[in-house]
């Protein structure tokens, strides 16, 4: 099943157009229990050379499906972001289009426990993102 959306700010999710039908959607946008905008999450890659690493990160958090698995897709961002996700018609493959003030994207379990996968998304336009 193939699913589009763009993903604007922290938690507005514009042109939603595939599937039309919204019951059919396998994307949706994960609300934190304290309240807030943003999830809080602790941050799944090192950093080399940061003398004062940052420990959590802002992210937005969506659950889905891929590939019949149950996962949370989280998205480092902030008032400038924008984002467009794809999931193919198979449901195994994401992309990202149009990745504006991204900087990496990560596929955990539903629990957010275990880490899938994590994209790192360029900051020099027209580089896709390498996982």
């Amino acid at each position: 099943m193939a699913d589009k959306l763009t993903l604007r700010g922290v938690k507005r999710v514009e042109e939603y157009v595939e599937p039309a039908d919204p019951n059919n959607r396998v994307f949706t946008i994960r609300t934190p229990r304290g309240g807030g905008d943003q999830h809080s999450l602790k941050r799944w890659w090192t950093e080399q050379g940061s003398r004062i690493p940052k420990r959590y990160v802002n992210a937005t958090v969506f659950n889905g499906t891929i590939d019949g698995t149950a996962v949370s897709l989280a998205v480092v961002s902030n008032q400038d972001t924008r984002l467009t996700i794809r999931l193919n018609d198979a449901g195994d493959q994401l992309d990202f289009d149009h990745a504006h003030d991204v900087e990496r994207i990560a596929v955990f379990s539903q629990d957010l426990a275990t880490l899938h996968w994590d994209y790192i998304i360029s900051k020099i336009p027209g580089v896709g993102p390498t996982q």
